[in-house]
């Protein structure tokens, strides 16, 4: 979408100035979200990223008629990506053992600067070609729509698993403390039998 915000903004008028501006807002709420300590789990921030794209793209497909818009949808921009990416790099060392955290930082720039820009800088340019840039950012706008709902769905579905695994472990975990009980007490019930029969 970089390479089309500001075909975009000049479409509908938008200077050098306008463009220079949307990228300082973007760049300010992207600082805010790399200094923030929002600790939430990696699927609920890329939830979030999908949503703020989404906004992102319907308001370049939708609602911008004048350049000021664009400022609004660039700061949208600015505060996803911190989020994201700064979220990303956390989880990138953290999943991995500590001598192998510059490799997984390295796989996860290839991925997403190498491989994610350079297919959807392709995909969008010959889509731009055909249906133009407004059409382009609808169509992205739609997209992000069925991905972050397909993708809430499925952090639903694992939230609901895990909240019945861990039922699930808590009421076996009732169940042995119970059968341990039992078990303890018909011990010691047997141990006092054979001190009485010792007894007598």
């Amino acid at each position: 979408s970089e390479n089309f915000a500001f075909v975009r903004m000049h479409e509908i008028g938008g200077t050098g100035s306008d463009m220079g501006l949307c990228r300082l807002f973007s760049t300010i709420a992207g600082m805010y979200s790399y200094s923030s300590s929002i600790k939430r789990g990696i699927g609920i921030i890329l939830l979030m990223n999908m949503i703020a794209y989404c906004m992102r793209f319907t308001v370049y497909g939708w609602i911008m008629t004048v350049p000021y818009h664009a400022y609004i949808a660039d700061t949208i921009r600015g505060l996803s990506f911190g989020l994201f990416w700064s979220s990303s790099n956390v989880y990138a060392t953290q999943m991995v053992p500590a001598e192998y955290r510059a490799t997984s930082l390295m796989i996860l720039n290839t991925c997403y600067n190498g491989i994610g820009r350079s297919v959807g800088s392709i995909t969008l340019g010959y889509m731009q070609s055909i249906l133009g840039t407004q059409a382009t950012f609808q169509y992205a706008a739609i997209w992000n729509v069925a991905l972050a709902s397909s993708f809430s769905l499925y952090l639903f579905v694992l939230s609901s698993s895990s909240t019945l695994l861990v039922a699930d472990g808590a009421e076996n975990d009732t169940n042995t403390k119970e059968q341990t009980m039992t078990t303890t007490t018909n011990t010691t019930k047997t141990k006092k039998g054979d001190a009485r029969l010792k007894v007598d």
